[in-house]
């Protein structure tokens, strides 16, 4: 009788051992699966953030664009309205002047069109810096989505 009381001991450790198993591995998976949820929310919520970031870059870029033609074009009707007056008052004997006001026009331009240039070169980095995000992204979506199955 003391055999079959310590097999029923022996069988309860066993069934013990085996519910607390059982029970850290739903632990695990419970939490395994809260993890992934956070890992996508947080990825969704940074590309979204991402896209937000690039459209209001966007946005300035192109106020930025605009209030430089604008001011461009402000100048050059002062450059040319200025150059008019003088070449009127002082004819031919200053041409020193029209020469200087011809090189602050050129530079004026050389300055917009650097200007433009690395404008739209920042605008190509922020759409592939947003490209190459949202593929990690989505790699990241896919390998999390891929480690839980």
């Amino acid at each position: 009788m003391s055999e079959k009381k310590l097999n029923e001991a022996a069988l309860n450790v066993v069934k013990t051992l085996q519910e607390a198993s059982e029970t850290i591995a739903e632990s695990a998976v419970a939490a395994q699966e809260r993890n992934v949820k956070y890992v996508q929310s947080t990825i969704a919520q940074s590309v979204e953030l991402l896209k937000s970031h690039a459209g209001s870059t966007q946005a300035l870029i192109h106020e930025l664009e605009e209030r430089t033609r604008k001011q461009q074009e402000a100048f050059q009707g002062l450059v040319h309205e200025s150059s008019e007056a003088y070449m009127d008052y002082f004819l031919t004997p200053l041409t020193y002047y029209r020469k200087a006001l011809d090189a602050v026009e050129t530079a004026t331009r050389q300055g917009l069109e650097t200007f433009e240039k690395a404008t739209e070169t920042f605008q190509k980095s922020s759409r592939e810096g947003l490209e190459a995000f949202q593929k990690y992204a989505h790699q990241v979506q896919h390998d999390t989505q891929e480690a839980t199955k």
